[in-house]
């Protein structure tokens, strides 16, 4: 198809058509204008202007017209993504939450890994993974097996979400089968490609080895881009799901055939099957953590997979078997190629801001253009020019104002509030000041305005318009013996540099209602709120009672902004728990006062302003990815949808006591742990063991405890399993689910009846106790829990309120299998608390010589929550 190289007449579009623009125009002349408007010619100085009106109109179309990537592009050539997109990759990924997820980012971050199998189980009612690695067939690293499974499992910590936990990873065991048969081949000297290949095809018919791809490559394939992009993001390129393959845990003797057939240099096969201690199979299996490895001839001599060549047998003993065997090219994996991230669109800068007046097209008759009036002209004729221009500069303005806004549709749609309504002022305002000007604004702030919706501009370029401004003369005085044309021009140009000079004031006015800029902008964060998938009702419902200026609506737009920006790390992250291996200590040291710069601490020196500062809170609200390697997401998400940073900032202000446990408390929680103690219940009880107790009457008879410790798995076995009790002379047992558990007879005085439930149908009560002889009423309720410590000294976070927010946030957030409790506690309690979380957080990240052992600081911990009963009765 050739390229059209000719103007083909096509109808323009209405705002570009001169013609249709000055016919409606007319019309309405006519419709209004009734019998005292009759000369509709060309001659008449009414269709003059409307003409020139039509003529900026047209450009005004044009630029509309432009594409999105042209009107996003500044002057340097480039868009600001930032603040305005988020990247396919950074948006349509997530940190893993299928299986599928998980086996793509093991496959990308750990070098050698060429498959996976991840299976779920439940472990006392939470959930944990079992893990097993296929290595990859061309791996050639001297790592031993340890290595790699040390190494996946402190990968796997790096995303696990919450409430999940994985075992440490283990290699496949390989489930070995010698193969047997006949095959006839069409050159005895192919007989060693032959067995190369078919290794291979074996190898990925039963797991394949999977390699990422880049993303050009797999959009060329015809593969979507939200199918690309479904997973998480990995650091080589990117795993489709469907070339993830499962595991065959079985294997017949035919679909060896099928592969073999599929070889060009085989020409019969016959008689296929497996042998494996003498014995022959024609369909063999294997367990989940094995793997099946099938042979070929792994001795010759003993080998029974026989070649043929035109009839004679090939002697394998002749072919030399290379230490390493070398896959054909045409079925070796394509690896990620370098374009791992999409292509961003470039745009063309257009400077669609910069106005031209239409003062500057009128014929030279009517005296407004810049060379319109001689230097001698009379008064009479000055007066009738400036008269003109001032209804002329109306219509200017408006135009003007429309080109400003189309200019700043990045601003309008920005993730950030924008500053200003007047930004190209600003910005020269700026560009002439010095560095100690800069660091000292005049007061208030020039042209500054919280995040307005209109946005508008000077028209000091518009021919002899300074008579025509109010006070343009404030500046006209010299002390330097100037000429009278050097006072002018000093005096017009301190004007126009003045930002707080009486015209651009008065356009401020005008133009920035703050109640009306506030209405919209919280619609368009509502829109792009939206965009992204987010319930902006839900929202509102979650952040209404935050607050952070003390207007309700100015607040909904400053957190939605904020969420706005920090919207990709907190969707990617959305489920993931903190990484045991790599966050933080935790200092279990409350300070002894609060420091005297506990403001610059909390808000990166953030403080309130007449005209608000988003600039600097946004700032200090900024997430990074360090953030949610010490902090869940959840957490992270209440400490800005909830303002807890100003929340606990304008407590310790108002309290003015920089001593008080109070404030100190509230300091640690909003340094510490972003404003309140999170708590994954399944992690903690993983480093518990427990005995379980029986007795036929628990107030006053014998007692029996399991002889060896058990985990939380088993504890709720014996909840939710058919259990029950075998005696053989003096010995008891316990049997959970087909498995038999010693028990030995123990002392407990004074047992409390209460700790002890129905065994089953038996006469037997059963309770369970920690090892360090905490005792646990309902082991059932710990599965999956989250519990959420906050001060209760802070009015705010003891009202309903507050509450009933909190809670409709958890229940729309946490995962469906997470239970959540919120606790508020008094200074004592809440002291305690940081002590024993602090050392069972250090032990399970640390675990060295200076910290109390893992075990003893986790039942530390679950004594006190268990003591402090926040479930309430039946805990």
């Amino acid at each position: 198809m050739s390229k059209i190289n000719h103007i083909i007449n096509t109808p323009l579009p209405k705002s570009q058509d001169f013609d249709s623009l000055k016919a409606e125009g007319l019309a309405y002349i006519q419709q209004y204008g009734g019998k005292d408007w009759t000369n509709l010619n060309a001659s008449d100085p009414g269709v003059t202007i409307l003409e020139q009106v039509c003529y900026a109109l047209t450009e005004l179309g044009y630029c509309n017209d432009f594409s999105i990537a042209d009107i996003l592009t500044d002057e340097n050539g480039k868009i600001d993504f930032e603040s305005q997109f988020y990247l396919p990759e950074n948006i349509l990924t997530t940190a893993p939450v299928t299986i599928e997820d998980y086996r793509k980012y093991l496959i990308d971050g750990i070098e050698g890994v060429g498959n996976a199998v991840i299976v779920p189980h439940y472990n006392g009612g939470y959930k944990n993974y079992k893990v097993y690695l296929q290595l990859s067939e061309t791996i050639q690293t001297n790592l031993n097996d340890k290595t790699y499974c040390i190494s996946a499992h402190q990968y796997l910590n790096k995303c696990r979400n919450l409430c999940e936990l994985f075992d440490e990873p283990q290699l496949l065991t390989p489930k070995t089968y010698l193969l047997s048969g006949t095959i006839e081949i069409k050159n005895g000297k192919d007989v060693q490609e032959v067995i190369t290949t078919l290794q291979h095809l074996i190898r990925e018919y039963i797991f394949p080895d999977v390699a990422p791809i880049g993303y050009n490559q797999l959009v060329n394939e015809g593969v979507e881009t939200d199918t690309i992009l479904n997973g998480p993001l990995l650091q080589r390129g990117w795993i489709p799901t469907a070339i993830l393959g499962d595991k065959k845990d079985s294997l017949k003797a035919f679909e060896i055939s099928a592969l073999l057939n599929k070889i060009s240099a085989v020409e019969t096969v016959s008689n296929i099957t497996f042998t494996a201690e003498g014995e022959t199979y024609s369909q063999i299996q294997c367990k989940t953590e094995e793997i099946l490895t099938i042979a070929i001839n792994e001795s010759v001599n003993n080998g029974s997979l026989q070649f043929y060549c035109k009839g004679r047998k090939v002697n394998l003993n002749t072919i030399q078997t290379p230490e390493k065997l070398h896959l054909p090219d045409d079925n070796i994996l394509m690896g990620a190629s370098v374009e791992k991230q999409t292509e961003l669109p470039k745009g063309r800068y257009r400077d669609i801001n910069s106005y031209y007046s239409i003062q500057n097209t009128f014929p030279d008759i009517y005296k407004i253009g810049p060379n319109a009036l001689d230097n001698d002209s009379d008064s009479f004729k000055v007066a009738q020019s400036r008269q003109l221009k001032g209804y002329l500069t109306l219509f200017d303005q408006v135009i003007a104002n429309q080109f400003s806004q189309l200019a700043n549709v990045g601003n309008l749609f920005s993730f950030k509030n924008s500053l200003s309504g007047i930004p190209s002022q600003r910005e020269e305002y700026y560009a002439v000041q010095d560095a100690q000007e800069k660091a000292n604004p005049a007061y208030p702030v020039p042209y500054n305005c919280f995040s307005p919706t209109y946005y508008y501009q000077a028209l000091y370029d518009v021919p002899h318009i300074k008579p025509l401004l109010k006070n343009n003369n404030v500046f006209d005085f010299d002390n330097a013996g100037s000429s009278q044309r050097e006072k002018e021009v000093k005096s017009w140009q301190a004007y126009k540099n003045d930002p707080y000079n009486s015209y651009i004031w008065g356009l401020m006015q005008l133009m920035e209602n703050e109640d009306v800029n506030l209405q919209r902008r919280n619609s368009l964060l509502d829109h792009l709120l939206a965009r992204h998938g987010e319930s902006p009702e839900l929202m509102d419902a979650y952040i209404d009672g935050t607050v952070i200026s003390g207007n309700s609506i100015k607040d909904k737009v400053i957190i939605k902004s904020l969420y706005l920006q920090n919207y990709s790390l907190l969707s990617y992250n959305r489920y993931k728990s903190y990484n045991t291996v790599a966050a933080n200590k935790v200092s279990g040291i409350i300070p002894k006062e609060v420091p005297a710069d506990f403001e610059e601490q909390i808000l990166k020196g953030y403080s309130k302003d007449f005209i608000f500062n988003s600039n600097a809170l946004d700032w200090a609200e900024k997430l990074s990815s360090r953030d949610f390697i010490n902090y869940t997401g959840i957490e992270l998400k209440i400490n800005l949808l909830f303002g807890l940073k100003l929340l606990y900032r304008d407590f310790i202000a108002n309290t003015k006591d920089e001593k008080s446990a109070t404030n100190r408390l509230a300091f640690w929680l909003i340094k510490q742990r972003k404003g309140l103690i999170f708590l994954e219940m399944p992690l903690l009880l993983k480093e518990l063991r427990f005995n379980i107790v029986i007795s036929q009457n628990p107030e006053s008879g014998s007692h029996y405890k399991t002889k060896e410790e058990v985990g939380f798995a088993t504890v709720t076995t014996v909840e939710n399993y058919e259990t029950t009790i075998h005696q053989n002379h003096d010995n008891l047992s316990l049997q959970l689910d087909g498995n038999a558990i010693d028990l030995e007879a123990v002392s407990i005085d004074n047992a409390d009846a209460k700790n002890f439930k129905s065994l089953g149908n038996s006469s037997y009560y059963f309770s369970v106790y920690t090892s360090g002889g905490t005792a646990v009423y309902n082991t059932e309720r710990y599965a999956n829990l989250i519990l959420l410590f906050l001060p209760g000294f802070i009015p705010v976070l003891n009202g309903n309120d507050f509450k009933s927010r909190l809670t409709l946030f958890l229940e729309n957030t946490l995962p469906l299998q997470c239970a959540h409790s919120t606790c508020l506690l008094d200074t004592e309690k809440l002291t305690d608390l940081i002590e024993q979380f602090s050392n069972y957080h250090n032990a399970l990240l640390f675990n060295n010589k200076n910290l109390k052992s893992t075990k003893q600081s986790a039942e530390n911990l679950f004594r006190f929550i268990n003591n402090l009963n926040p479930l309430g009765d039946g805990w």
